[in-house]
Parts: structure tokens; sequence; C-alpha cells
């Protein structure tokens, strides 16, 4: 359940989605979508597809939260449209977060099912700009670290982007001075335990 806070639903170790998993709760003729979470109190690693649409003829995106409580590696897609409707929102909340391009880091390569959890990674989750700007395409994103989030490349949407971005950390928010964030006529919220 939400963040791992249900104490009546065991929660996994560690959650290994492939890429050829579907994980689906839309709504059929009209509703809201509904409400997926991909949790594990240590890692997550999400390669598969997740949606949560709204009716056809009515009703709003739905909420997804992806995440492990220590280490995420995310290199799936979600899709929270509604075609009358408001869009939905997808939650990150690791402990750290990085966006950057993937020539300026180091970022783990796609594992198979085999080795999903052989790794011992370090505690930065990184996006790349690219990353952000897709699904920024299909719902609203929220980005939560539990420590610290560092903007190091921009992120650039146009003027016809309506999505909203929120950027909520614990104790910090840097935005390096390559770190621009345009999103066109979506809102930016930014939220910092500290600085």
């Amino acid at each position: 359940d939400y963040q791992g806070k249900n104490t009546s639903i065991r929660n996994a170790s560690k959650t290994y989605v492939s890429k050829d998993s579907v994980i689906k709760a839309d709504a059929l003729e009209s509703g809201d979508g509904g409400r997926i979470i991909v949790w594990a109190d240590e890692i997550t690693r999400f390669y598969g597809h997740l949606y949560a649409r709204g009716g056809r003829v009515g009703g709003d995106g739905g909420f997804a939260e992806v995440s492990g409580k220590e280490f995420l590696d995310f290199r799936g897609t979600a899709d929270l449209t509604a075609l009358t409707g408001d869009y939905g929102t997808i939650l990150f909340d690791p402990l750290d977060i990085v966006i950057r391009d993937a020539q300026r880091g180091e970022t783990p390569d796609v594992v198979s099912e085999n080795d999903a959890f052989s790794e011992n990674p370090d505690t930065n989750v990184f996006f790349t700009p690219d990353q952000i700007q897709t699904l920024l395409g299909s719902t609203d994103v929220e980005l939560q670290a539990n420590r610290n989030i560092t903007v190091e490349d921009a992120i650039s949407m146009g003027a016809g982007n309506t999505r909203d971005l929120t950027l909520k950390a614990n104790d910090t928010i840097t935005i390096d001075s390559a770190g621009s964030i345009d999103l066109g006529s979506g809102d930016l919220y930014l939220i910092a335990g500290s600085n």
C-alpha cells in the first residue's frame, strides 16, 4: 500500500517487474482510473508498463506509486491519461534522486530476471530528463526523496505542456546551473524540508 505504511498488508523486501509485464487499473466506460502501488522495503526494479486511465466517456486518470524505500531502478512506462477528465499522478519516493543526462552519470544496466537483486546499488536514483519528459506526456509527476533531490540537466517540455511536476525532498533540493526546468503551461512545485 501507499509508501509501505499499511500494517495490514505485508510488504515485499524486493520487487521486480519485468519488461513484458503489464499492470492495469483502467476505468471502463466511465469513472476514474484506479490505484497502483509497486513497493519494496529495499529494492524495486520496474521495467514494465502500468495503466490507470480514466473511462472512455468520463473520469480522471488514476494514481500510481513506484518505489523502493532504499533503491529504485525505473525503466518502464506509465499511462494515467483521461479522454475527458484530468490526468492522474505518478509518485516516485526513494532515498535520493538525481536528474541528469545518461552520458554524464553512471546508471546501472538493466538486469535480467535472474540477476534482479544480485547488485548492491548505492542510494542515488537516477532519472534522465528524457524519462521525466516522456512521463509528463501521460501523467503529472511527483518526485519525492526522503533525503535530497539534485537536478543537473535541463527538463524542457515546450509551450504545449500542461502537466505538473513536483519535487519534494525532506532535506534539500539543488538545481544546478545547467538544470533549468521549463514546463510550458504546467506548474512546478518545489518543497524542501531544509534548503
